[in-house]
Formats: C-alpha cells, structure tokens, sequence
C-alpha cells in the first residue's frame, strides 16, 4: 500500500514549515503550507506527499474530486491534524510568535492558577542530560531568531544529505532530537506543546483513520466520513509489568551491583520489545508507541477486529512467555479502551480523554489481581519438583537442577575479572563461579543472573549503543534479542534491525548501517565497579550504605484534574513524555556532581565524585532508586528536589516525596529495599505542623521522621554547621561532638512529654546548652544561637527540637570514626 507509506510522511511533515518559518526573517512563500511542501518535495520528489502537506487545511480540498486519493489522504491528515491539535484555542492576548512553554505550567489544582503559561519559557537546546537548559523567563527574540536559524540548517543538513533513503522511524527520531522545543502553534494560542509531539501524533491518528477505514471499503478510492467523530475508530493499548521490585531487588550481594543494574535495564527492554512486537503485528509505526517507560507502555492502534484478534492472541502467547521465565515473580498485564475523535476533542467529562486515560489505568490495575488468570491450564497445578542433590543460584536461591541432571561443563568466561565456567543441564545452561585462587568453588549462578551481571557490566563500560538482531546476545524471552555495544564496537558497519544510541543524539553521524536508529534516553548511564563491602568502605564517617527512593506525589490526580477543562491528548501525552525526561535522562547530570561533607553536592570537583559513590539502578516514568554510601543520599534528595522544582517551572502542583534508608553492606538488599518504599509512604503520609495544621505528601523521610524540604534544608544546614564545628572549630578550639547527644536527649524529652510545646523539657534544655556553653566558651554564640531557636523556632514546620535531633543525628554519623 504506498498510500499509506505517503499518508504516513505527508502526515509527518504536514507542519514542517512552521519550524522554516521561525528560521527566517523575510519569505517569499505566504503560509507554512507553501514552506512544509517546498521541504517535502526536496525530501522524498512525490507529488502524492506534496499534496497532502501542500493541503491539510480543510479549506484547501474543495477543488479536488472526492474520490481522488490524493484528497482523501489529504482529508484524513486534515482531520488527524485537527484531533492532535484541539489544545488550541485562542488566546487573543498572545499577539506574536513565542517560544515553547513548559507544559508543566498548565497543571494546576486550582482553576484560576491555571494558563499562566507565558511566565516560563523553553530555551532552544539538545534533549540530553548535558545539553538540557531548563526553562526560564527571559525570552529575547533576536537570540531565540538566531537559534531557529541555526537549528533549521543542522535539521537540513543532517535530513537532506543523506546517501540513503531514511526509513519512517528513523525521520522519527530526527524529528525528536530538532523539533521537540519548537512549539507546533504559539500566535493567539497557547504555545505548550512541541512541534515533535504534535507531527507525530497526527501521523499516528493518521494511519489509525486509513486503517480503519480502508478496512471497510477495502479500496483508498471508497474511503468515506472522514470526519466521523462519534465512531470509535481507535484503540488505546496499555500494558504493564507487575512485581518488578521484588524481582530486581531479590538477590545476595556478590555481584549485586552488576545484577541490579542488569535486571532493571533488561526489564525495561523487554517491555519496549513487547511493544515492538505489537507494533510489528499491527503494521504500525513507532509513531504510534505513545509512551513507553517505567515499566509500562501505551499504544495507539486502529479498532480494527483484526487489531483486536492479533491483540488477544499476541497478549496470551507473551503472558506465557513471562510465566514460563519468571514464574509468578514478574508478570505483564495488558488492557485496551475503545476511543472516538469526540474523545480527542471532549474538554471534561466521561468522553474526556483524561476520564479515558483514567479508565484503562483502572482496568490495568483490575487485571493485576487476576494476573495469568488465562494460562491456568490443568498441567499448571502439577507439582515440579527437582530430587537428589539440587545445585542453587548462589545469589538468588533459584533451584537450577538436580546435580545428576548436568550434562557437561564447557568453556571458561569472564565478565570483567570474574571468572566462570559454563555448565549444561537438560534445562539449558547455568555457570560455577570460579575462584580467584583457583580453588574448586561449588557456587553457581543461574544463566538469567549471569546475563544480568554481563548487561550491568557492559553498561558500566562506556557503553554507547543498543543494537537489536537476530543474532544479539541477550535474549528477551524469545520476543527480541539485543546487545550493548561500545566505542570501539561501531566503528564498523553494524548489522542490526534497529540500533539506538544511549543518551546521545548524534546517531545519525555515530550508527553505520542500513536499518533504523535513533536515541533512547536511560537513567543511569554509569556503574560503580565496588561491591557492596568496597563500597561501605568509602563511605564518610559511619560505614554505612543507602537506598534513595523517590517519586512524583498526585500523579494520577495530575493527570485528571490538572489539565482542568484544557485537557486534550497531545498534552497528557507531552506531559508523560517530559516528565520521563527528567527521571530518565536528566538524572544522568548526577555523574559530574561532587560531594563536600560541609558544603554538600557541588559542580566543582572534590574527592568525593559521585560517580564513585553512587548508582542509579532505576529511573524513569515517574520514580527513582539510587544506591550508594549513605553520606551522599540526603544531599542528593535536596538536589534532585531542587533540580525537579527548576525543571516544572517552579508550579507547586508538582511535588516529590522521598525515602532515605541506611543499611549495613551484609544487610539483605530486598529488606533495605522494601524499608525504603516504607520510608517514601511515611513522607505521603500525614505529619502536623507546630501550627496544628495537617500536612501530607512533598516531604522527605530520613531517620526515621518525615519533613517538608523546606525543613529538611534547614536541617542540612545546621548538621553542616555543627559538622564544621566539631571537626574544623574556631579559634584553634573544636566544638566536643557531646553537643549532638544533648541535642538528641532534649528531642527525648520532648516526646517523652507528648510533644507538649511548653513542657518543661524547654526549660531544662535552655538550661543544659546554658551550662555546655560555660564549658564551651570559644562557641557560645553558636551554641545561644541554638537556644534561643528552641524558643522562638527557625520558621520551620516541625518544632525545633525535632529539627535539632535529626540534624545532630546526621551530623553524629559524619563525624563518627569507621572504628567506633
């Protein structure tokens, strides 16, 4: 069908021009049309694609026959163009061009807060972690003139002088790295939602509408009622995965920083393939993969009753294929809701496109409770079990085989400095871990837990590229099959079905071969070589290891209510796609930052890299679980915090809890994992302010106690305060660390008072810090300082001596020798 291939471009650079028409100053052509065609016909020489972006206003097709294709075509790009843009509407005090705004300044709870859009604006950059400049509210025309200029001619030169043909998905990803901060409209309307987005939703309604149609007429002459819009002509895909966390986090501490790494990333490539795989059955483009991170996707197909055979099928053979490798551990759901262009354009209500995004994610957690519910067959329930002597997986306690069931041992292998011997069961292979010394070690590894510390290897190792064959060494249930290559490893012509680039949009200059590339973003994209025992041994003050964990607060009420009556689908899917920016890509900045046990994270280099002493094993989506030495993780909370709040533009809608929790290195990691999650719940849950007032969620827990990050950066402050002054002092004297043990005591009897404001445990700490500072003369500001704050407070919301002892705690733990 070439008619779809053209509506598929022709849908794609219907607005082209528009990024032409920001690039220059005086045109000789009248409207974006003119500009998007002259582009076209330098890009693919089709009069058929020349036409359908020459006319994709509706305006522009009574002339033409009804039954020419080329209208047709036309028509459906006209009406895929006006669904994906029902976020404009006029706004009359927006009188010239303007720049991208963050889509972030639409959300608000409160309807008269909303459409304050134009306070924040866009700067023109690259979507990666070192190029990425958050918004701000300068905006001078001439410098953002000479940007367009100069990001049309890299959009030229990189589109237009290529030997090759470039295939559809590839002109995907060119479109996302030069389009995705170029708004797709912005006089008299709002400007929120970028050129990429815009393009390649209305390509993927495109194909949706010829699909569908042309499924009943069977002939693209027979199309008719292009623009039906009560017709539920659509269909929205969901999957997502279940019991990731217990699966990742479930493993011993040899080679733990390896497999944690592994088994992340490996999820998160198995669940893209899966949706490849949908998307290959469906015939569809990549343009239709609407959202894809943090462990679920979302699809737009066309509702077709073939779509919907090939989903429940395809839907079954892949939920075996997790059963089959996973067992009950991790499992996938799928779920899918019919949708009209009514749906598209429907501002509130139970026809809105927010009530339908709502609804599947429902349906979605429905289907969780009655997970594998179609693969109970009778032989399910027959009992399997291994006899005689059973070799384990040493770091997960997985059954491998009965020792009588080992057919050979091959060859040696390594991954880095470890080495392992390769050993065949009937049931496929495993390996034994072999011993620096050479000593028998009668300690396995199953082959899933060798795979997973291969993949984190590789990705700790300057890795650069995905590649996807036939060939490739990691197996995704049989689904797909990928590799991790690095520098070295693409200087060659690649042989691949598709290859993306990790966290780097030079693709087009860096992948050599004939298929499709692109790049994907990935949270994490650097690896601590320690084991958990070296790794506690860098820690500062106390040799203690942490988890970090922390998450956007009200995400589903974000994406209900936050829109108001301005939801549409290209927001809710810009605003998805954003937000998974800065979790998965963004975070990555993480790797140049230092640390300073006085100052905290800093850009200038210290001994502390965080590098060293620090890991992400997962972000995206919405969420974040760092590791590392414990020092690190509450000033990493804060910079995360602050970075988040800067990227949202500084709109109070959106918020992050977070959980800090320490562990010993011979600590079970699924524990410390699992009392982290409880950490991120107790900074969600209800605290009280001095004031009475109830206040829930944007909050951090550490120590045990939840705290606004307003309080928790007063909290920094003072333990870095006190850290100085035990370690560093004044006046040739050092502040005696006793001090933070009577900052505890009096927290003591605040609670052993019921936390009575007035009680007397106020008067006997004013008491206490009045006869330290009679011993501590050299410190008797700063220790006065303290008092007279337990009286009148520090404007925080948590009482003082609450501030005081986690504080002191913090600063305990800092200055507490490796030996104590």
């Amino acid at each position: 069908m070439p008619e779809r291939e053209q509506l598929l471009k022709g849908a794609l650079f219907h607005d082209i021009g528009k990024f032409y028409q920001r690039s220059r100053i005086n045109n000789r052509y009248d409207s974006h049309s003119c500009f998007s065609a002259v582009f076209a016909e330098k890009m693919f020489h089709d009069p058929i694609i020349d036409f359908i972006v020459a006319n994709h206003h509706k305006k522009e097709l009574t002339k033409y026959s009804k039954r020419d294709v080329k209208r047709i075509l036309a028509e459906i790009v006209c009406e895929a163009d006006s669904l994906s843009s029902a976020e404009r509407q006029s706004k009359n005090t927006i009188r010239t061009q303007q720049p991208l705004t963050p889509i972030f300044t639409e959300i608000s709870f409160a309807e008269h807060l909303r459409n304050n859009s134009q306070s924040y604006f866009q700067p023109l950059c690259h979507l990666t972690p070192e190029d990425y400049k958050s918004p701000n509210k300068e905006y001078r025309k001439d410098i953002f003139n000479l940007g367009y200029s100069n990001k049309w001619k890299e959009f030229e030169d990189e589109i237009l002088t290529q030997e090759e043909e470039i295939d559809f998905n590839t002109l995907l990803q060119i479109f996302k790295k030069f389009l995705w901060c170029i708004p797709s409209s912005s006089y008299k309307t709002i400007p929120d939602i970028s050129l990429y987005e815009h393009s390649r939703l209305t390509a993927a309604i495109a194909v949706c509408i010829y699909d569908f149609l042309y499924d009943k007429a069977k002939d693209p002459k027979e199309i008719k009622n292009v623009e039906n819009r009560q017709e539920a002509r659509y269909l929205l895909i969901a999957a997502d995965l279940t019991g990731i966390q217990s699966y990742i986090y479930n493993i011993g501490h040899k080679g733990a920083m390896r497999a944690l790494k592994g088994r992340s990333f490996r999820l998160q490539q198995l669940m893209d393939s899966v949706a490849q795989s949908l998307l290959s059955t469906f015939s569809l483009p990549d343009s239709n993969l609407i959202y894809s991170s943090g462990g679920n996707f979302y699809i737009l197909a066309p509702n077709t009753e073939k779509v919907k055979k090939s989903l429940e099928d395809l839907s079954l053979s892949i939920e075996k294929k997790f059963l089959q490798s996973f067992g009950l551990d991790v499992g996938i759901v799928f779920a899918f809701m019919e949708l009209s262009g009514e749906n598209f354009t429907t501002p509130a209500g139970k026809c809105s496109i927010t009530a339908k995004w709502d609804s599947i994610k429902k349906v979605l957690e429905q289907n969780k409770m009655k997970k594998y519910s179609h693969q109970f067959e009778e032989d399910f329930f027959i009992p399997e079990s291994l006899s005689g002597k059973i070799i384990s997986c040493s770091s997960t306690g997985e059954a491998i085989c009965s020792k009588d069931e080992v057919l050979s041992t091959e060859k040696e292998v390594s991954i880095g400095a470890h080495r392992f011997r390769e050993c065949k069961s009937k049931k496929g292979k495993f390996y034994q871990v072999l011993s620096e010394k050479d000593v028998e070690d009668k300690t396995y590894i199953s082959a899933e837990q060798f795979d997973s510390q291969l993949i984190g290897y590789k990705l700790k190792k300057d890795s650069t590229a995905l590649i996807y064959s036939e060939g490739a060494q990691f197996n995704l249930l049989g689904i797909d099959r990928f590799d991790i290559f690095l520098n070295n490893d693409l200087k060659e012509k690649l042989s691949a079905q598709r290859a993306f680039l990790i966290n780097n949009d030079n693709f087009m200059q860096i992948l050599n071969g004939k298929f499709s590339k692109g790049w994907k973003f990935y949270g994490g994209s650097w690896a601590l070589e320690s084991s958990f025992d070296e790794l506690a041994k860098k820690s500062f003050g106390i040799e203690y290891l942490a988890i970090l964990r922390m998450d956007v607060d009200n995400l589903g009420e974000i994406f209900k209510s936050g829109f108001g009556n301005n939801a549409t689908f290209s927001r809710i899917v810009q605003l998805s796609n954003m937000l998974d920016f800065f979790f998965s890509s963004y975070l990555n900045r993480i790797q140049d930052l230092y640390w300073e046990p006085a100052e905290g994270i800093k850009e200038q280099e210290t001994a502390f890299p965080l590098k060293n002493l620090v890991e992400i094993v997962y972000a995206g989506g919405d969420d974040l679980f760092i590791t590392g030495v414990w020092n690190i993780m509450p000033d990493l909370a804060l910079w995360i915090n602050d970075n988040f709040q800067n990227y949202t533009g500084l709109n109070s809608s959106f918020t992050l809890s977070a959980g800090i929790e320490l562990f010993d290195a011979k600590y079970p990691l699924f524990k410390a994992a699992r009392r982290t999650g409880e950490a991120v719940e107790r900074a969600k849950g209800a605290r009280k302010s001095m004031t009475g007032i109830e206040q829930r969620k944007n909050a951090i827990s550490f120590f045990g106690d939840s705290f606004s990050w307003k309080d928790f950066k007063v909290i920094s402050l003072l333990s870095k305060k006190l850290y100085k002054l035990i370690t560093t002092g004044q006046d040739n004297e050092k502040l005696s660390r006793s001090i933070l043990n009577l900052a505890q005591n009096i927290y003591t009897e605040y609670t052993v008072q019921y936390a009575n404001p007035w009680g007397s445990w106020r008067w006997r700490a004013a008491y206490y810090l009045s006869r330290f500072s009679g011993r501590n003369k050299v410190f008797k500001k700063e220790i006065e300082l303290i008092a007279s704050k337990l009286f009148t407070g520090d404007n925080t919301e948590q009482e003082y001596s609450k501030i005081l002892n986690t504080a002191s705690k913090w600063a305990e733990f800092l200055t507490r020798n490796k030996e104590e």
